[in-house]
């Protein structure tokens, strides 16, 4: 990929204003590498406005978050930097946010049509937001979260959470319920250690997984009827009952993934800590 000219998060051209915790950037197509900024910026909320833009964090690794942007509004293409812990957030548009090599990172598309990739090796928390995503882990556990919209979801090597959004959205009133299968989030890789998080269900009676050419759709049956929540590609692995996570511990892992980034930044383990 070849990316215009970078000015350095120093450099006067880039228009950026510094107000208390928050770095404004000009609505204009800016391209933003902090890696060799001062404190002054590293660390900071770093808010890029209207235009088509791009940010590159440091590769500065520090107990808390290092990298925390919002792309806001525009077609942004959001990175952090070897083993930072990254806060980024796409905004509204299609973006393209990555983790890179390492680090446990807090990922969000938002809205549009968004591709979002965790750290190659650390534990991320990865979500898509409304629109049709693209959401990919790494190489070890993460937590990955379509949201709304007809989501493709990869968790790569390690024991992954997949999380298929059938509970209503306080924020939304969302469902991401649907009577077409072809609209439903899609898993490319569930594997032995995998599991599958669905939410808003409390019976393990109340979802059925339905062999269909090779695929298994994931069904909830509702009031309304059997309704679909997500397919599981083949040759994927079929989930036995203890890789199906609803209740209480599913919506625990949801309220984790649910922007709590303080928490995260804490507690690195969160990901480990739902007994499963």
């Amino acid at each position: 990929m070849v990316f215009a000219p970078i000015y350095n998060a120093t450099d006067e051209a880039n228009q950026f204003q510094i107000e208390s915790e928050t770095v404004n950037y000009s609505n204009s197509n800016d391209v933003v590498d902090v890696n060799n900024a001062s404190d002054l910026i590293r660390g900071k909320y770093t808010l890029l406005h209207s235009g088509d833009d791009q940010f590159f964090g440091t590769s500065f690794d520090s107990p808390g978050w290092d990298n925390i942007a919002n792309g806001n509004r525009g077609n942004d293409y959001l990175e952090g930097r070897l083993n930072s812990r990254d806060y980024l957030r796409g905004g509204k548009d299609n973006d393209k946010i990555y983790g890179n090599t390492g680090g446990n990172d807090m990922l969000f598309g938002d809205f549009g049509e968004d591709v979002v990739a965790g750290s190659d090796w650390g534990s991320n928390i990865i979500r898509g937001g409304k629109g049709d995503d693209t959401l990919l882990g790494g190489n070890k556990r993460d937590l990955l979260v379509g949201d709304f919209g007809t989501d493709t979801m990869k968790g790569g090597a390690g024991s992954d959470f997949f999380v298929l959004r059938t509970d209503t959205s306080s924020n939304t009133g969302l469902s991401n319920l649907t009577p077409n299968a072809a609209e439903a989030d899609r898993i490319t890789d569930f594997a032995a250690n995998d599991y599958l998080v669905i939410t808003g269900v409390d019976s393990s009676f109340d979802v059925n997984l339905v062999w269909n050419n090779g695929d298994y759709l994931v069904e909830v049956i509702t009031e309304g009827g059997p309704q679909y929540a997500g397919i599981i590609e083949s040759p994927g692995f079929f989930p036995n009952q203890e890789q199906i996570l609803i209740g209480q511990t599913a919506s625990d892992i949801l309220a984790a993934a649910d922007g709590n980034a303080q928490a995260f930044t804490q507690d690195p383990n969160l990901l480990n800590s739902f007994g499963v």
